[in-house]
Parts: C-alpha cells; sequence; structure tokens
C-alpha cells in the first residue's frame, strides 16, 4: 500500500470530454415525453430526447431522472 500511495497518482486521472451530448430513445413515448422535463432536455421525435452540457454530475443526475 505504501508503494501504492507514493506513486505517481497523477497518471490515474481519467480525461474526461469538455461535452456531452446524451440522447436517450424510449419504448414509451410518455416516458420520453416525461424526461423531456429536465432542465436542458428537449424532445426528439416521439420516442427519443437529447441532453447537451459540459457537466458531468448534470449527466448522470438526468440518468437517474428518466429511469
Amino acid at each position: 500500500m505504501k508503494k501504492a500511495l507514493s506513486a505517481d497518482v497523477s497518471q490515474c486521472h481519467i480525461r474526461m470530454p469538455e461535452q456531452f451530448t446524451v440522447e436517450i430513445e424510449f419504448c414509451d413515448p410518455a416516458k420520453s415525453y416525461k424526461s423531456s422535463f429536465f432542465p436542458g432536455a428537449r424532445k426528439m421525435g416521439e420516442h427519443a430526447i437529447q441532453f447537451q452540457s459540459d457537466d458531468y454530475f448534470e449527466v448522470l443526475r438526468l440518468l437517474l431522472f428518466c429511469e
């Protein structure tokens, strides 16, 4: 453990993209309608939504909202 913690941990960081685009397609159009109420989400036809953000935690929040 001492050896692992003394290593250069900066090489373990994951580089995240600057922008995220999430497109979700639903079987049930009622779910896509409900999910379109998430702030920043927009309907893409009857069965799909799209969401764009530069904040990864907003993407996670969207996925929880759409469950």
